[in-house]
């Protein structure tokens, strides 16, 4: 259960990026599938954005920055494996047993970013551009207080923590 809850959150981090700093276009100019994109394009890593008020530009989380977003969920299936149970090399016993898969669910991908309009080391002020196919993107706009958190995809889980 241990191994398995490890791999989860690794895929998390995975499933879930930060990539700094994406260059979109600015949307007033170009067509939205072309941002859709860009956006689906880029590598994602999971973790942090580095803030640093004293240097803004040295640090990825700086008023103006984009910062592209990608969700997805996983899939879970079972399948069936031989796996050595028990024995030595002389006495192998290898059994079929089930073991569960997990995959990308592509039908739930989503994907988006946060356009950093105002931050500080007490509240950060972003829209969430979040794209509902590559044609149409809705934008929802935040405000988040110091040690809050806010779920954008509705999972559940914190997407953002300030």
């Amino acid at each position: 259960m241990k191994k398995l809850s490890f791999i989860l959150v690794g895929l998390c981090f995975l499933l879930f990026g930060c990539p700094h700093d994406a260059k979109l276009a600015n949307g007033e100019r170009t067509v939205q599938g072309e941002q859709f994109t860009t956006i689906s394009s880029l590598a994602y890593i999971g973790g942090s954005v580095v803030y640093n008020p004293s240097n803004p530009l040295s640090a990825q989380l700086y008023n103006g920055a984009n910062i592209a977003i990608y969700h997805s969920e996983l899939k879970k299936t079972q399948e069936s494996a031989e796996a050595l149970i028990e024995g030595t090399t002389e006495t192998e016993t290898w059994t079929a047993k089930p073991v569960d898969t997990f995959s990308i669910d592509r039908e739930k991908d989503i994907y988006g970013y946060l356009k950093i309009r105002a931050v500080s080391s007490e509240v950060i002020v972003f829209d969430y551009h979040r794209f509902q196919s590559p044609e149409k993107k809705v934008v929802k706009s935040y405000s988040l207080k110091k040690n809050k958190t806010l779920d954008l995809d509705n999972d559940g889980q914190p997407d953002v923590k300030v």
